[in-house]
């Protein structure tokens, strides 16, 4: 159940648009003092298209303020749990959040970091985290909730269960670390034990896997997808998604939280190991066919997702175009085959039925 978890681990590309915004109140930032958030409103004079792009990509992010659209709403879905769904159509390369991280740190250090601080944040920062997902039943929602006013207002389970954490003076460091471990984005440059490597000396160490991670309580709402429609940039302590395509409204609003990259069986090992749960998106679910009908003849299609590609040897320098073009086109086929071989077995389950 996808409800058990909050976000990936992973950074990734993504792409460039504009996007109107109004000022709100919103979470504090990552130094501990009340910071204000947007959502869109193309008729007010703050918008995400005035943010200066290229300071912000040569590490400038002084200029930056917090941003949500108003396409976005907190639903309870009934296969994923809660999640993010668009209210209205968004378009491709939209801005849809821009969000700082409330703290970062080590990954060891996280966990405490958030206690630290945790009296210095505003309510609405406090009761961002205590409905952070730390695996156990979240509270369903009565109905959607605008993404910018998160978390709920009112008499609901949900807007309860936050008041009383957040009314506390602290959460217990048993329940914070729960909610790092499931919502922590890996705030550098992706290394993961379960990717490929050209040299078996590069496996990351655990220094550099636990490097520096920062907790986004609204971008970790938006639920796992191996083929995302969404796209996400982590960069000097801050998280932009953008729509990665055309978006209708009511439809699920999708991130990655493993390498996409891998193959099915890899992508599945490391949701479990990290996540706790299974991935049945579309994309696996075919995979996973396509791989059983397949056998051994897919073969030199999976064998792509790795360094060890049959006559691909980076140590004996650049290989020939035409060498890759015949790499390439034995894969191909290769899936092509599997392909047919999947659909005939389709057609032969449905005739016996």
């Amino acid at each position: 159940n996808q409800q058990r978890c909050g976000a990936m681990r992973l950074s990734a590309a993504g792409a460039m648009a504009s996007a109107g915004s109004t000022s709100v109140e919103g979470p504090s930032t990552a130094d501990g003092k009340s910071g204000s958030s947007s959502r869109s409103n193309g008729n007010n004079n703050l918008h995400a298209d005035v943010f200066d792009w290229d300071a912000v990509w040569q590490g400038d992010t002084s200029g930056m303020h917090e941003f949500v659209s108003e396409a976005l709403e907190v639903v309870s879905f009934e296969a994923s749990g809660r999640g993010v769904r668009a209210c209205q159509a968004v378009q491709a390369g939209v801005l849809l959040l821009a969000e700082r991280a409330v703290a970062a740190a080590p990954e060891p250090m996280l966990a405490q970091e958030l206690l630290s601080r945790f009296e210095a944040f505003d309510t609405t920062t406090r009761c961002r985290l205590a409905l952070m997902c730390d695996g156990t039943e979240l509270p369903v929602l009565s109905g959607a909730v605008p993404l910018w006013a998160w978390p709920p207002r009112g008499p609901s389970s949900a807007a309860s269960a936050a008041h009383i954490v957040a009314d506390k003076t602290t959460i217990p460091l048993s329940r914070m670390q729960r909610i790092v471990d499931l919502n922590a984005y890996r705030c550098h440059a992706h290394i993961s034990e379960y990717a490929f490597s050209f040299d078996e000396d590069t496996a990351p160490s655990d220094a550099e896997r636990h490097k520096l991670y920062g907790i986004f309580p609204l971008g970790s709402l938006v639920n796992h997808s191996c083929a995302p429609n969404v796209s996400k940039v982590l960069w000097n302590g801050w998280v932009f998604l953008r729509a990665a395509r055309d978006t209708s409204p009511g439809e699920e609003l999708t991130q990655f939280y493993c390498d996409v990259r891998m193959p099915v069986k890899m992508r599945q090992k490391e949701l479990l190991d990290l996540f706790c749960f299974t991935c049945v998106c579309p994309r696996c679910l075919f995979e996973q066919e396509l791989e059983l009908a397949g056998g051994e003849t897919l073969r030199p299609y999976i064998s792509l997702y790795s360094c060890q590609v049959p006559g691909f040897d980076k140590s004996h320098g650049s290989v020939p175009v035409s060498q890759l073009e015949g790499i390439l086109a034995e894969a191909e086929s290769a899936a092509s085959i599997a392909f047919q071989q999947q659909h005939q077995q389709q057609q032969q389950q449905q005739q016996k039925q």
